[in-house]
């Protein structure tokens, strides 16, 4: 059985590493990013990214095409086998090699622009699987072609066999409408996953903040009543 001590510094813990992992916002535009988390299946979109926790349209790009309602500036689908660097879980099994499934290759800057039918999605997102280590930077772009912000992240783990411990998802959310994502450095990169969907409700970072530090805060308050 854990100790009351022991629960209530994990309560507090967990209170303050949830502020420090809210999405970075803009609050010019009321954009949110989401950058360079982890990803080896469809299991790891963020959670509260999209309402319902699922993606409207997800392509990891295995039929061989792009999906009917995107589009890309660059690039091309390339086919399981020798430096392919695909989703890990696109081969059927998570264990952290890529050259089972296919990926989108092409040389930054690479945009995708939703062209479907109907409103544009609030929510668009893409998993970088491997290109050249550095920072690269993610952007998009609203329905009126103002730029709604972007986030650089340093990713890549300097091989092109396959491997997928750099897998990171990036996305952005915009109640606006968002036209199009763009990654972009020097160099040439492989893209899986691009999807996109309605976003989930976003607290306020600085209203979320406060809640979160006001639990972290009753936690210690009453963790220094049971010591006395």
């Amino acid at each position: 059985m854990k100790s009351p001590r022991r629960h209530l510094h994990r309560l507090a813990l967990v209170a303050s590493l949830a502020v420090a992992a809210l999405p970075a916002a803009q609050a010019a535009t009321g954009t949110f990013f989401f950058g360079d988390s982890p990803y080896l299946s469809t299991a790891h979109v963020p959670a509260g990214f999209y309402l319902g926790g699922a993606p409207a349209v997800l392509d990891n790009l295995e039929d061989g095409t792009l999906d009917v309602t995107l589009s890309a500036s660059a690039g091309t689908i390339i086919s399981p086998g020798g430096n392919t660097d695909s989703v890990d879980a696109d081969d059927g099994v998570i264990n952290g090699n890529g050259n089972g499934g296919r990926s989108w290759f092409g040389f930054a800057p690479i945009t995708f622009s939703f062209v479907g039918a109907g409103a544009l999605p609030t929510a668009f997102g893409l998993v970088w699987t491997d290109g050249t280590s550095g920072d690269w930077t993610f952007s998009a772009i609203a329905a009126d072609d103002t730029p709604l912000g972007s986030i650089t992240r340093a990713v890549g783990d300097a091989s092109n066999r396959g491997t997928t411990a750099e897998d990171r998802f990036f996305g952005v959310q915009f109640a606006g409408g968002i036209k199009s994502i763009t990654i972009s450095a020097a160099g040439a990169v492989e893209l899986d996953h691009i999807q996109y969907g309605t976003m989930a409700p976003v607290p306020e970072p600085a209203t979320a903040a406060l809640l979160l530090g006001g639990l972290a805060a009753l936690a210690r308050r009453r963790l220094a009543a049971r010591q006395r």
